[in-house]
């Protein structure tokens, strides 16, 4: 079939990583692989996230959702493999979820390989996030390579939105 394209062949599939939010009360287990969270500034608007581009406090260069003065937060990405499917992904988590997590984990310890259950209390995406810090842990030299969400992030803030228009034009 590759004979029949005119140009450069169709890309293979590459691996697909998904963006996980624990919003229900079902505890979720995982193995993480990152050694730190990713940090990075949100909007919310229409109801879904939004890419903040703002660098640091500089008022010259603000993004669409700083001049629209939508709503903005802070969200980390755990690189993570869940528990006992194997299956990798970017558990998405909250501020405050981080602190839990942090708090646990003494600082002399790697986040690289501990294993925690997550999950929220009643209330669906409103519920409080519930950590544990799990006794197992997974040999560092068997995890697999720490993955940078930037990739996988900034694809899903630049899809079209429902209206089939892209962010900056509106």
């Amino acid at each position: 079939m590759a004979g029949r394209i005119i140009g450069a062949p169709a890309p293979k599939p590459g691996p697909r990583i998904e963006v996980l939010r624990v919003t229900a009360s079902t505890w979720h287990h995982f193995a993480i692989v990152s050694t730190a969270p990713f940090g990075k500034r949100i909007h919310w608007y229409g109801g879904r996230s939004h890419e903040c581009t703002q660098k640091n406090d500089d008022a010259e260069v603000r993004c669409h959702g700083c001049r629209e003065e939508w709503p903005s937060k802070w969200k980390g990405y755990l690189d993570v493999i869940q528990m006992p499917t194997q299956k990798r992904a970017f558990l998405e988590i909250t501020a405050t979820a981080w602190e839990i997590l942090d708090a646990l984990v003494p600082d002399e310890w790697s986040l690289r390989g501990l294993h925690i259950k997550v999950a929220k209390t009643k209330g669906g995406r409103y519920g409080r996030y519930q950590i544990e810090l799990l006794a197992s842990k997974t040999p560092i030299e068997l995890l697999p390579r720490e993955m940078d969400p930037s990739q996988i992030l900034e694809f899903l803030w630049r899809s079209k939105n429902r209206y089939g228009q892209n962010d900056e034009t509106k």
